[in-house]
């Protein structure tokens, strides 16, 4: 069982690429190294690229990143996700870093649920035990020798997340050992002590802060990392800046510091060190016989490599594998051999492709696949036994000599007991700060396959070896020629409702459109339902379709909600094509640092009854990005022109009854501001200019808005914290609705960041609120007539409530944009 889970997540066997003379010289240097390093951080970007790297291919060591949540709380710079579509770009994002840094990825159940100001409170949303449950079973699983922790329990930082990080970890390291904890991940983990617990000493707390210079104290360890990797032609500080720069959802871009540099530690738990630095081989493992029996082995390999013939050593890395299976169980060993088993496929070019003519797999559908292999080690005696492709339910027993190149054709029905895909840890309904899963695993292991895989199995000189070969769609791009993308798992049609979020006023009926696209082959002919809390009225109750792949179709249903009845609720899908139901949308995300992501989760719609008047009916909303609050505007203003900030150079302005600057403008397009003659004008002939909020980092200029405004780094992380009107008379606050604290409940995830502290004084301070023990903060809400208009800034998490749905927020952003009419 172990062997199968290291296998999914360790073994390059099943990917079945070739690697150069570099990378194969790396690969056999690093199977003399038994270290395993684990470094733990709260979120993606918490990792220290550069010492991963150094472990990895300076040390040799094999290393791994624990990242607590997938950092779905964060913002987002490049694109609209937010919430779970963020996380799933940001472990894509990861695992992009780690192809770099070299190391593996996990993570737990825990959700960021954005910034948090105390340990309490996050352990609190997260859930301590079940947290320690997965940190346990990643050590256990992954078996480290040291592992590192990003943050100190004793160290302060403004960030609850990075806090309990610190609390966590050191009682994951002991609890590992213990039998009698969470007993039943035993029969297929064991236990496992690690030999070290290490904080990664850095300067300042903080998420902006981690590296930089440390002023080290005596019972700090070091560990010294050269500029360059002289195999790998390249300095750690480049390998560094590369993984670093995947994380760009979050605008961490880096220079590449080129110097060698010192990183310092401090111990935590365990055995203590030699010298004043850091020890990677504590293990008494380096001092046993049978290590001593391995490394004879390897010796072997190494001294005979030829790097224009790599399959010269194959029978050396054969007589190691059938030397490990005559040794007795012992952790290291097993996870060597599918390391070894990994190389020995390398070293003989053994490659094998599996397309597919459609990057979607319809369940219940047919599919084809065309498996090309090559294997420059033909006539090693490698055995081709069998081909499985389990989704098709198809097997080939082959039983013959591996042709140094082949081809074949393999095609049948998808299995109909399939689902969709959808990443593991959003397949099961979870708690609002967790994940759920029936299988740890599911949330835990990053690379769980995407795809289909078709199954190979090999004997080379009697040594049985299984290659899961991932199934890919294959292309050439006129502009960027060989593409490829993993097949995905879909249903055959696909419905979409065309807006997040329907608002109503009354007991008529309402409209609601929907998308029904067809995804399979020929043609796709069935009905289609909407699903409603009971006593809702939907007309027409079924709508029979007919169409063909790629064909899509608009369909209009209307719902009825009596008065009186509960109207915050969800509509579902159902669609019924033979014996086949689906229920499922059509997600994507695509961005050219990650692995394209197709995803099928349940079609909803968030129904919520509020009565929201507005006078505004052409409004230009700025991006600094893609986002979806204009989508939410739509939801009650009649036009929303999305613009670029080039264009207030020149756009005629006067059409419009607002104007909405978007969140972190100004830290995205700092050029913006060579537009405020013409938006300062704008507003003393009477229009209306609602600046979002911006941060006060990644930030070129000293002050943000028409009116001078300075931001903070302060926010109000309870999303239920109380409101205080200060200017109750105020026009935003009255008119055309009116407002009262009430319409502060129900907000999500902040309430507001990166709130100014300092600000013009023709601005008039609206709102303020405070999160527990902490100071007032009055600058939620600031309005400023200026001639016959208004400028307004906010920090207000109205990015987060709009898409969400949430009633007293929709009010709020009607009242900023009616307050000029």
């Amino acid at each position: 069982m172990i062997s199968v889970l290291v296998k999914k997540n360790e073994a390059k066997a099943q990917e079945s690429c070739n690697a150069n003379a570099i990378e194969l010289v790396h690969a056999l240097q690093k199977l003399k190294n038994i270290d395993r390093v684990l470094y733990v951080g709260a979120h993606p970007d918490d990792e220290n690229n550069r010492l991963l790297a150094y472990l990895s291919y300076g040390k040799k060591a094999t290393t791994a990143y624990l990242s607590l949540t997938r950092g779905e709380g964060g913002q987002n710079f490049i694109g609209s996700e937010l919430g779970e579509e963020l996380g799933i770009l940001r472990v894509q994002e990861s695992l992009s870093a780690r192809k770099i840094d070299g190391g593996i990825q996990f993570f737990s159940r825990a959700k960021d649920f954005g910034f948090s100001k105390t340990a309490e409170e996050t352990l609190q949303f997260w859930g301590e035990q079940e947290v320690l449950e997965d940190m346990v079973w990643v050590i256990r699983y992954f078996k480290p020798t040291l592992i590192i922790s990003r943050f100190s329990s004793e160290i302060p930082d403004p960030h609850g997340h990075h806090q309990a990080v610190g609390l966590l970890v050191e009682k994951a390291f002991a609890m590992a050992a213990d039998p009698a904890v969470f007993p039943a991940q035993l029969p297929t983990l064991g236990t496992w002590q690690a030999q070290q617990l290490l904080w990664n000493v850095y300067q300042e707390a903080g998420v902006k802060d981690i590296g930089g210079q440390v002023d080290p104290q005596s019972h700090y360890w070091g560990l010294q990392i050269p500029a360059m990797n002289n195999l790998l032609g390249k300095s750690y500080g480049d390998i560094a800046a590369d993984s670093r720069n995947q994380h760009r959802c979050q605008a961490m871009g880096n220079l590449p510091n080129r110097k060698a540099s010192t990183e310092y530690f401090e111990l935590l738990a365990g055995q203590v060190g030699q010298n004043g630095n850091l020890d990677l081989d504590v293990s008494p493992i380096y001092k046993s016989a049978s290590y001593t029996k391995y490394c004879k082995f390897v010796d072997q390999a190494i001294k005979n490599f030829d790097a224009d013939e790599p399959s010269k050593i194959a029978d050396k890395l054969i007589n190691l594998l059938q030397w490990l299976a005559k040794q007795p169980h012992e952790d290291w060993l097993s996870l060597k051999k599918e390391t070894i088993e990994a190389l020995l496929i390398q070293v003989l070019g053994i490659q094998f492709e599996a397309n597919s003519p459609h990057g979607l797999w319809c369940i219940g559908d047919k599919a084809q696949v065309d498996l090309l292999w090559s294997a420059q080690g033909a006539g090693k005696g490698i055995t081709l036994e069998k081909i499985e492709i389990p989704a098709l339910r198809k097997s080939i027993v082959k039983r013959l000599p591996l042709q140094t190149s082949g081809q074949l054709s393999l095609s049948g029905e998808i299995d109909r007991n399939l689902k969709p895909y959808l990443s593991p840890w959003l397949r099961e309904a979870g708690v609002p700060h967790r994940y759920q899963s029936t299988e740890l695993s599911d949330h835990i292991l990053s690379t769980l396959p995407i795809s289909p895989e078709l199954k190979v199995s090999l004997v080379i000189q009697g040594v049985p070896l299984v290659l899961q070969v991932p199934i890919k769609k294959v292309w050439n791009d006129r502009l960027l020629g060989l593409q490829h993308s993993p097949v995905v798992l879909a249903p055959q049609v696909a419905v979409n409702f065309l807006s997040k979020n329907l608002l109503i006023k009354d007991a008529k009926p309402h409209e609601v459109l929907v998308e029904l696209k067809a995804l399979k082959a020929g043609n796709s002919q069935g009905n289609l339902a909407l699903t409603a809390p009971q006593g809702w009225t939907i007309l027409p109750a079924q709508v029979d379709f007919n169409l063909q792949k790629d064909e899509s179709k608009t369909i209009r249903f209307t719902v009825q909600v009596a008065q009186g009845q509960e109207a915050i609720g969800n509509l579902g899908i159902q669609v019924r094509i033979d014996s086949l139901q689906f229920e499922q949308s059509y997600s994507r995300i695509e961005y050219p640092h990650i692995v394209k992501q197709q995803f099928f989760p349940a079609a909803s719609l968030r129904v919520v009854r509020t009565s929201i008047a507005t006078t505004a009916k052409r409004i230009a909303y700025i991006k600094a990005k893609e986002d979806k609050l204009p989508t939410a505007l739509r939801e009650f203003v009649a036009q929303v022109d999305e613009l670029w900030g080039d264009a207030l150079a020149t756009q005629d302005l006067a059409g419009y009854d607002a104007i909405v600057l978007g969140d972190r403008l100004y830290n995205v397009n700092p050029q913006v501001t060579q537009a405020h003659a013409r938006l300062q004008q704008y507003v003393e002939n009477g229009g209306v200019v609602i600046s979002l909020y911006n941060t006060d980092y990644d930030l070129d200029i000293p002050s943000v808005g028409l009116l001078p405004v300075q931001v903070s780094n302060e926010r109000i992380t309870d999303e239920d914290a109380e409101i205080t009107f200060l200017a109750k008379d105020a026009r935003v606050l009255n008119y055309p609705n009116a407002l009262g604290t009430n319409d502060f409940s129900g907000w999500i995830q902040d309430r507001a960041v990166f709130i100014p502290t300092q600000w013009d004084k023709r601005f008039v301070p609206v709102l303020s609120s405070q999160d527990k023990g902490q100071k007032p903060q009055n600058g939620l809400l600031l309005v400023a007539q200026q001639g016959k208009g208004y400028y307004i800034y906010t920090s207000l998490s109205l990015f987060r409530q709009l898409p969400y749905g949430v009633p007293g927020a929709y009010k709020l952003f009607a009242n900023l944009l009616s307050i000029g009419k």
